[in-house]
């Protein structure tokens, strides 16, 4: 073998050795890289199981819907920063593993659904903390706590429209009753509910002493009905502050109901009095009537006929005288005798003098009594034709409206009738 070609063949070894030398240490870097890329996925899984128990830690129950009792912002803030701190350290991680060959950065690479797993939980954990603070806000104590709901709590008080629509906004979710894993979201909804209901019971009774009560004044519209059932309302009105808002004018209204009644009372006594009154005038006049009627009717007397017995008429004695124009006791013209003559008292038939028998021109007790005239009938001057009732008097039918006005009619009218005699009638018409 010549000089050349022992040294080619020195040569072609030491490249070798030298070759395996640098590779065998690269190898070993890699594996050192390779290592700690290990060591550092390790660190990684092991705080994602941290986070996910002090996760765990933050619900109620094992099917992870409600929070637990003791949550609180500091406790989800704590969390939030280990979430953010696993996303910087696989930021680091994944540089770290670029230089690795490609099958080793799919093997080694971070877990990325982790992170998003987890950055996921927390916010949902954060809108359901917001959520049920927000809801156990607008009650003067917890509504919702550890899936535990108090049907029977209070609003605060002075809550406004307002901020329950805030609340409302930000919190209500549509959701189906139905939908086995939307128990929290169900909860917080019927919070609202409550809330609203309460609220709007508040505003009704505010309207409703509005009608009875406003500026201050009573309104005509307050009667026992109105006020019974305003007062009702108040009674289911669950804020005490806001149910005691209403005793003052509620208290109002009462008293003038009562007064009203009592005014009431009087003058349907009033109107009683004035009724039998009416109706005693009424029979009064209607036997007044009765009475005229009957000595308006002719009665005819009948005289039985009496006999007439003459008696005789004694003259007395005139002595006779020797005269030629001697009177006589018999048949004398213008003298007293008993039998017919002209002019002269006879007890028997005679013309133009007094007589118990038949006679013309005087009087005679065989006669009928004359039928004196009927008094006139009392008559309506304006007759009235509607269709209103008789009271006897005004105050009467005055009273009777005013009664009518307050048991809520929207009016009356007098209308007085004068009639012939002087009298007058009144008829009163409702509206």
């Amino acid at each position: 073998m010549n000089k050349k070609v022992r040294w080619g063949i020195i040569g072609a070894t030491s490249l070798l050795v030298i070759s395996i030398g640098l590779f065998t240490v690269n190898e070993s870097n890699y594996s050192k890289k390779v290592e700690a890329i290990v060591s550092g996925q390790g660190e990684n899984s092991q705080l994602v199981k941290e986070i996910k128990k002090q996760m765990n830690t933050l619900y109620f129950g094992e099917d992870k819907q409600f929070l637990n009792v003791e949550i609180s912002q500091e406790k989800i803030d704590s969390l939030m920063e280990k979430v953010n701190k696993l996303s910087e350290v696989g930021q680091v991680f994944n540089k770290k593993i670029e230089h690795l060959r490609k099958t080793d950065q799919k093997k080694y690479q971070f877990n990325v659904n982790n992170l998003s797993f987890l950055q996921d939980e927390v916010k949902m954990i954060q809108q359901k903390f917001n959520a049920q603070v927000a809801v156990n806000d607008l009650f003067q104590s917890s509504y919702l706590k550890e899936g535990t709901e108090n049907k029977e709590v209070v609003i605060i008080d002075d809550l406004s429209t307002e901020k329950l629509n805030e609340v409302k906004k930000a919190t209500l979710q549509k959701v189906d009753e139905k939908e086995a894993t939307k128990k929290f979201e169900l909860a917080i909804n019927y919070g609202i509910e409550i809330a609203q209901k309460q609220l709007a019971q508040i505003d009704k009774v505010k309207k409703m002493m509005n009608d009875l009560y406003k500026d201050g004044i009573l309104t005509d519209k307050v009667t026992r009905e109105n006020y019974e059932s305003t007062k009702k309302e108040v009674e289911q009105i669950k804020n005490q502050k806001a149910k005691e808002s209403f005793t003052d004018v509620l208290k109002t209204i009462e008293v003038k109901v009562q007064e009203d009644e009592a005014y009431k009372q009087k003058l349907e006594a009033e109107i009683q009095v004035e009724e039998a009154k009416r109706q005693a005038e009424t029979a009064e006049k209607q036997a007044l009537k009765q009475a005229q009627e009957v000595q308006s009717v002719p009665v005819t007397q009948s005289t039985e006929a009496q006999p007439i017995v003459e008696t005789p008429i004694v003259q007395p004695s005139i002595p006779a005288t020797n005269t030629t124009n001697d009177s006589s006791t018999t048949n004398n013209s213008g003298g007293n005798g008993s039998s017919n003559n002209t002019g002269d008292a006879s007890t028997g038939s005679n013309t133009g003098g007094s007589s118990s028998g038949g006679s013309i021109g005087g009087s005679s007790d065989g006669n009928t009594n004359p039928t004196p005239p009927a008094p006139e009938k009392p008559y309506a001057l304006n007759p009235y034709t509607g269709s209103g009732t008789y009271y006897a008097t005004y105050e009467a039918a005055a009273k009777a409206g005013e009664k009518h006005g307050i048991d809520g009619g929207s009016g009356y009218g007098v209308y007085t009738e004068y009639w012939s005699d002087g009298t007058e009638k009144y008829y009163l018409e409702l509206y």
